[in-house]
């Protein structure tokens, strides 16, 4: 926990939230019908950020990169665990709908806040990727009725039949809950040269669902 306690120090105008075993992601727009996400983990304490973490950084992204882009995620949290050697990294956003071009801008949102955390962080004591696991999570409605269903899984087979990495990708999320992802097979990064260590991360990217369409929050339950 060093190095989080690091990064409280350095970036000490920026307020946190720390929670024991569960930690709840409220979304701030009155008029979305997903309203929080509520994660399970046991034995596990949450150290939670809203997206103000990395907002304002454009001059840092977008102002000097044609490559970088100024995005956000809803919120963010570092996880810790006795159990584990490594700590985990939480990127989540919401969705009120479930949407396909909506879920991938959201995972690309993700990424780039990845990128300005692992800037903020390489100033801190002990940072190393290598200590860290990621895990990127969407959480949405689950699918409205069954015609829904079916125009979804139509398009899939079509971004799959020319090959979609997203696709394939979406159908794994769709029907696993999880799938994984280097950065450098992030298309926006493929051209980027970034650092060895970054692009070649392992990311989990989970998809998260409401169990009936009118439910306003979305449950994950962690396993550890």
């Amino acid at each position: 926990m060093m190095k989080t306690k690091s990064f409280q120090q350095i970036f000490d105008r920026i307020s946190y939230k720390e929670t024991i075993d569960k930690w709840e992601i409220v979304e701030p727009n009155s008029d979305a019908t997903v309203k929080r996400l509520i994660i399970n983990q046991c034995d596990s304490t949450f150290v939670a950020y809203t997206d103000t973490l990395f907002q304002g950084m454009s001059t840092l992204t977008s102002c000097r990169s044609t490559h970088l882009k100024d995005s956000d995620c809803d919120a963010f949290a570092y996880v810790f665990n006795d159990r584990f050697k490594k700590e985990q990294l939480l990127f989540t956003d919401l969705k009120s709908r479930f949407n396909i071009r909506k879920i991938k801008q959201a995972y690309s949102q993700m990424m780039f806040s990845l990128l300005k955390l692992i800037a903020m962080q390489s100033l801190c004591e002990g940072h190393s990727l290598d200590n860290q696991d990621i895990e990127m999570i969407v959480a949405c409605k689950c699918f409205e009725n069954l015609e829904q269903e079916s125009l979804v899984k139509d398009e899939i087979i079509k971004g799959q039949e020319i090959n979609d990495k997203f696709y394939n990708l979406l159908y794994t999320l769709i029907n696993k809950n999880h799938a994984f992802i280097t950065l450098n097979e992030f298309t926006p990064f493929k051209t980027i040269p970034l650092d060895e260590q970054i692009k070649n991360k392992e990311v989990k990217l989970t998809l998260i669902m409401t169990n009936q369409y009118n439910d306003d929050t979305v449950l994950y339950n962690k396993r550890n």
